[in-house]
């Protein structure tokens, strides 16, 4: 029944007017250029913000050329400019300290002394693991842009491991992506590509064994790359690979499952890290780790100065990077550029591109279909949502909801690096739905006012309607209106069988005396008695402050307690209940006959909670809710309970007339912890133990629960 009122309630006007307006909203910013750039500029930024920090790879390491390593060597602070002799003394330096690939984020194109170059040159061979940079220049020719390769000169570029390019795309403000294969050189990969490749090149065998059982379950038969060519020459390995996946695209899945049933979790992640960079196509959205620095970064100095770091099988890019931001001459405009200017510079966000592939992890934007799978469904949902409020409760909802959403995807981004939209759901369509909402329910409500108008006069007699009209907004309010308020019930005790042994005449007058003790003690403390059946009672406090309401009704149910345990004629032991909480006050009826009522989930809980005394051999209980508004000194918890008809459990207390009347009150209380805790046998001692010498009816009931549930 539940499921076919929601459906129902997309049937309301509100919602058929807002849903499909907010859908096309939705699938508008999608695909309309500024609107779409918004989620890159801005809903990203939140992500980034609201996520903060997170740790960089251990793996990667960045030797700077800075201001203070200028200063040691008495050189110039840049990099271009520096002896190549000092770079065949560094990276020596970085592998005797176990460096598994370095790579020079530095121009090589200029010529040098043939001593300079020749020592930097033999450094290379010697170690075989060296990547250069090559710089690419946009020319204009013809109005035609051609990118323009400028390569290290030709003794340094044969010497090394691979030579390769880096680029960003170009953007008029914040870095957010990467290119792992550039187009605009062939297709060639960048700096970051060929050095986990190279890094991950003992995995390169057991990943082509992977590749090679999915082909032969596809019965395909392309020519693979030989594995030892990630290890010889990895800017050929990739190129080869990339070819292979580009023209094989339904491999890549296929291969992602092999990958996963690994069961050696080292060799999953190396494998994982691998197949990330053939499957992110020519570029990344950068999952940056956070403000400039943030990974691992060594001045270049100290490692000339022999000073020994832990770089075993760490991958290490040399490039200019400064600390300071009047020093910084190489830098990009981030997400995290932090409040004093100081930017990311190239080599961090080269590193940053290498620590993404080799973690196998970039930000993940959905793919257009769940993506529009999802605007369409926020735009159901919130118009639906909203829909079932009114007024200022529309604003409060959607705020709630906007926080619902915001934390859903803050948690995928931070754990997944899933990137949900967020301004599209968030400052269009929840807004959106949230006037459209309220627009509609006030014309809505003005069409019910004008028809209310007209049906007092058709259906009541005048002099009533004229009167009912005629009353000023407040006291419209008084007659029906949501407030917080206390209620009390309230059952005498075996009342069925005094019923029963009594004559209806005398039962009366024991009624009368009986109702004589409680009416005047409710009204007597700002109470009213709302309703009667039999010998039950209901009543109610809600003028005042919330502290103030809940101590009159306890105080008055003390009274009543006192009164009807003492020896009077009209003594009946009785049974209460006290709840607080919200509760709609007006009038209750039909035709001729109408009755000022309290209706809401309160009053009924109230009734639950008087009718749990019997279970529990107790007199009065109240709920948590109402000791959290005013503390009672003679109360005790008796735990939570689920309530006949509730869907949620309550905290329920005992109030006693005279606490010093529980003699083990502590060993009570330690009882209710540990049978809360599931420690039946512990706790079944326990409130055995609370009951010498003093018999405990709801210790009684609990030692009951224990034996059942043990």
């Amino acid at each position: 029944m539940k499921t076919l009122g929601f459906f129902q309630g997309f049937r309301n006007k509100e919602i058929r007017l807002s849903i499909p307006l907010v859908m096309l909203v939705g699938i508008f910013s999608l695909a309309i250029p500024p609107l779409s750039q918004l989620e890159m500029d801005t809903g990203l930024e939140w992500l980034f913000k609201l996520r903060g920090h997170r740790p960089a790879p251990q793996k990667i390491t960045i030797v700077t050329i800075d201001k203070q390593s200028s200063q040691a060597l008495q050189l110039p602070n840049l990099p271009r400019k520096w002896p190549r002799n000092l770079h065949a003394k560094l990276v020596d330096q970085l592998t005797s300290m176990g460096a598994a690939v370095i790579g020079f984020d530095i121009i090589f194109s200029e010529q040098r002394s043939a001593y300079d170059n020749q020592a930097f040159a033999e450094s290379m061979r010697r170690n075989s693991n060296v990547v250069l940079f090559e710089y690419l220049e946009m020319e204009n020719i013809n109005g035609i842009h051609i990118e323009k390769s400028h390569p290290p000169v030709a003794v340094l570029e044969q010497a090394a491991l691979a030579v390769a390019p880096f680029a960003l795309p170009k953007v008029p403000e914040q870095i957010k992506q990467a290119w792992l294969f550039k187009q605009g050189a062939g297709s060639a990969p960048t700096m970051p590509v060929v050095m986990a490749i190279y890094h991950h090149s003992a995995t390169t065998k057991t990943f082509n064994t992977l590749l090679k059982e999915v082909l032969r379950e596809q019965n395909i038969q392309p020519e693979l790359p030989p594995a030892t060519l990630a290890r010889t020459h990895p800017d050929q390995a990739a190129v080869a690979y990339y070819q292979f996946f580009s023209e094989n695209p339904e491999i890549l899945p296929l291969l992602a499952d092999k990958i996963s049933a690994v069961k050696d979790l080292k060799q999953r992640k190396n494998l994982k890290s691998l197949l990330s960079v053939f499957n992110s196509g020519d570029g990344i959205v950068l999952d940056f780790y956070g403000p400039p620095q943030s990974i691992r970064t060594i001045p270049y100095y100290k490692i000339l100065a022999d000073e020994r770091f832990d770089l075993n099988n760490h991958a290490v890019l040399v490039g200019y990077s400064e600390h300071l931001q009047p020093e910084q001459k190489d830098g990009f405009y981030t997400v995290f550029t932090d409040t004093a200017g100081l930017d990311i510079s190239g080599v961090e966000i080269m590193a940053t591109t290498l620590g993404n592939l080799l973690e196998a992890r970039s930000v993940q934007p959905l793919p257009i279909i769940p993506k529009t799978f999802l605007i369409l469904l926020f735009a159901a949902l919130v118009s639906w949502i909203l829909a079932q409020f009114t007024g200022y409760k529309i604003i409060i909802a959607a705020i709630t909801l906007a926080a619902g959403y915001l934390g859903a995807a803050h948690w995928l981004f931070s754990s997944q690096a899933v990137w949900m939209p967020l301004t599209t759901p968030l400052m269009l369509q929840l807004p959106l739905a949230a006037v459209l909402i309220l627009i509609t329910q006030y014309r809505s409500t003005k069409n019910q006012t004008d028809h209310l108008d007209s049906a007092f006069r058709r259906y009541l007699p005048a002099s009533v309607a004229d009167s009912a009209i005629s009353q000023s907004n407040d006291m419209l309010l008084a007659e029906k209106q949501k407030k917080f308020a206390t209620c009390l019930a309230t059952d005498m005790i075996n009342y069925t069988q005094l019923a029963e042994t009594t004559p209806p005449s005398e039962l009366h007058e024991r009624l009368n005396e009986y109702f004589k003790t409680m009416f005047p003690t409710v009204y007597a403390n700002n109470g009213l008695v709302i309703d009667v059946v039999g010998d039950a009672m209901l009543a109610i406090w809600h003028d005042g402050n919330q502290n103030q309401i809940t101590l009159n009704a306890l105080r008055t149910a003390q009274i009543i307690q006192q009164h009807l345990n003492a020896n009077h004629l009209s003594g009946r032991p009785t049974r209460m209940g006290l709840h607080c909480g919200e509760v709609s006050l007006g009038s209750v009826g039909s035709g001729k006959h109408f009755e000022f009522r309290a209706v809401g989930d309160v009053v009924n809980t109230t009734t639950r909670i008087e009718q749990l005394n019997k279970l529990l051999g107790t007199q009065l209980l109240a709920s948590g809710e109402v000791l959290q508004q005013h503390p009672v000194a003679t109360s005790r918890y008796l735990g939570r309970f689920l309530l006949r008809g509730k869907k949620l459990p309550l905290e329920i207390y005992e109030i006693q007339a005279d606490l010093s009347a529980t003699t083990n009150g502590a060993q009570f209380s330690q009882a209710i912890r540990e049978f809360q805790a599931g420690n039946l046998i512990q706790a079944g001692s326990l409130f055995l133990a609370s009951t010498q010498n003093n018999p405990d009816l709801a210790a009684q009931f609990y030692i009951q629960k224990c034996r059942q549930l043990g």
